[in-house]
């Protein structure tokens, strides 16, 4: 696992080319028209699969520590310049990151990081500087975007200072996630919206926010490019873009999309920083080779849940590696 620093001109950059079978063309081919059916055919794809149905899969164990360890890793990135945050072992077990995380928000960040060896990056995070002067009149915009039913949310929820001020606005395509989030995350300042960035300009009514976060969804989307550039539109000057995702993952799309009900596309760290540079972002932070390890008992669960349902969305997840890519605009 390693952290790196890039700009425009010191990184170098690896396309990652996005094959696509009868739905959709390679992305170098498509053309205008294929580009927004494309897209539509992942949208179709993910309001199908991200349903009322789909709630109940992210109380399961795995997924609650999926969100804790993307939050952990937001507050700490780039915190030790060189060193990577969270870089003493590459596998982080489920129960680890649960247990690390109490959800009574009676352990701040700050501790909780500590306790795994690491710091908030305070550049990022300016709520936790004990030098900030910002007060409740300015509170931290953050963005949960593609917030899913509130996970990412409760688990920043546990970690921000409680003296501080923050509003949080998560965003997501699907009614009955974003029906799910405001019943589940009832605190003041807190809700979520069921909004298209990638449909019209100004979605999201001109806001802007200190802070975007985007955990493990950005291979969901079809038209990465135009996200990232919407997602760093609404940025204030000096706001910071924040993405988890797989750090490279089969591609599901054509027929094999429609058998799962699900669109994917493969992303590496490269890739996604490669894209936030189009978007006017910089100050580029990467991390990568990290991943959650099961239990036996959370394997053998797992193992169960498969043969019920064989086309389970990410029964392997504990094999996939992640990455984490910030940017600053």
């Amino acid at each position: 696992m390693y952290i790196y620093i890039s700009s425009p001109h010191t990184l170098s950059v690896i396309s990652a080319t996005l094959a696509i079978s009868k739905h959709f063309s390679p992305l170098h081919n498509i053309t205008t028209n294929q580009m927004a059916d494309s897209t539509q055919d992942f949208k179709e794809l993910n309001r199908k699969a991200w349903n009322k149905e789909a709630v109940p899969r992210f109380e399961l164990p795995e997924f609650k520590a999926l969100s804790k360890l993307s939050v952990l890793k937001y507050l700490t990135i780039g915190s030790n310049g060189q060193s990577a945050s969270l870089s003493d072992k590459e596998a982080y077990t489920v129960d680890e990151i649960n247990k690390s995380c109490v959800e009574n928000r009676s352990i701040k960040a700050k501790e909780e990081a500590s306790a795994l060896g690491n710091k908030v990056n305070t550049d990022i995070w300016c709520i936790f500087d004990k030098d900030d002067k910002g007060t409740s009149e300015e509170p931290l915009e953050i963005l949960d975007f593609a917030c899913g039913p509130g996970n990412v949310t409760l688990a920043l929820l546990d970690s921000l200072p409680l003296e501080k001020s923050y509003r949080i606005t998560g965003i997501d395509l699907s009614d009955d996630f974003v029906d799910a989030y405001n019943k589940r995350v009832d605190f003041p300042n807190v809700h979520a919206e069921a909004l298209d960035i990638l449909g019209k300009e100004d979605v999201l009514k001109n806001r802007k926010f200190d802070i975007a976060v985007c955990t493990m969804s950005l291979h969901h989307i079809s038209d990465l490019e135009l996200l990232c550039k919407r997602i760093a539109t609404h940025l204030k000057k000096g706001g910071w873009f924040l993405a988890m995702d797989f750090d490279g993952h089969a591609i599901f799309s054509g027929k094999e999309a429609v058998k799962r009900g699900i669109a994917h596309s493969t992303l590496e760290p490269e890739k996604i920083t490669n894209l936030f540079e189009k978007a006017g972002l910089s100050q580029i932070l990467v991390e990568r080779g990290f991943r959650l390890e099961y239990s036996k008992e959370q394997k053998l669960t797992i193992a169960q849940r498969k043969e019920v349902n064989p086309e389970e969305h990410h029964p392997d997840l504990g094999k996939k590696k992640l990455c984490i890519v910030a940017g600053r605009k």
